[in-house]
């Protein structure tokens, strides 16, 4: 009841979507008593905890809701509100990207686990991993473009934990990959060759020694 109202964000639910919602296919000869004496001691107990908690749970024209309160920190809006930001997010510098790594932090798992019959639980799992792919992609795309391909690794590597089949997440995997591997394999051959930065530009030719040679000792 609680998750379902949070997960609502400051939009009331109706009376009758709760009943069908805690009591199904009609288990309850009375759902509108049980649902006030439930929620009665839902407000009990949060004062309990705080009396800043007594109005979270609020009523409205026939309806509950749940009312966001600064006291209570609560995860999935903090998502919620990350990806407003980062939708029109450009990061100026690296240590902008630690708006992404908080991201990764939030969202590490299906919010809810749900049964067969739990379909709202279903749609708001699907709802969430669709958002964190969206902004973990773009992530990933970013480390790409200003050539941080370890970091575009990892972040891949933490991405498939969550959803290990992204046919995008492993393509940007592999691409991360071969051109790190490029890069690092360009190094190398740098490292065993300084010289080659400091050849002439106008070699000469065996012929032209040779020929230097027989000039001088004719003379």
């Amino acid at each position: 009841f609680i998750q379902y109202l949070i997960l609502h964000r400051s939009k009331p639910v109706e009376y009758g979507d709760l009943y069908d919602l805690l009591w199904p296919n009609g288990e309850n000869i009375n759902p509108e008593s049980s649902l006030k004496t439930m929620v009665s001691r839902l407000r009990a107990d949060f004062v309990k905890l705080s009396p800043e908690l007594a109005d979270c749970i609020g009523t409205k024209h026939g309806a509950y809701m749940w009312k966001e309160n600064n006291s209570v920190l609560i995860d999935v809006y903090e998502f919620e509100d990350l990806c407003k930001y980062l939708n029109e997010f450009t990061p100026q510098n690296d240590s902008d990207m630690i708006h992404f790594k908080r991201l990764y932090h939030l969202y590490s798992d299906n919010i809810l686990y749900a049964g067969t019959e739990d379909h709202w639980i279903i749609r708001k799992n699907l709802y969430y991993r669709e958002l964190y792919k969206r902004y973990v992609t773009r992530h990933i795309e970013l480390l790409c473009i200003s050539n941080q391909y370890d970091e575009a690794i990892a972040s891949c590597v933490a991405a498939l934990k969550v959803d290990p089949y992204d046919e995008q997440i492993r393509m940007l995997l592999t691409n991360a990959q071969m051109k790190s591997e490029r890069e690092s394999s360009a190094h190398s051959r740098h490292k065993r060759s300084p010289y080659l930065a400091e050849a002439p530009s106008h070699a000469v030719s065996p012929d032209s020694l040779q020929a230097l040679s027989d000039s001088m000792q004719r003379l």
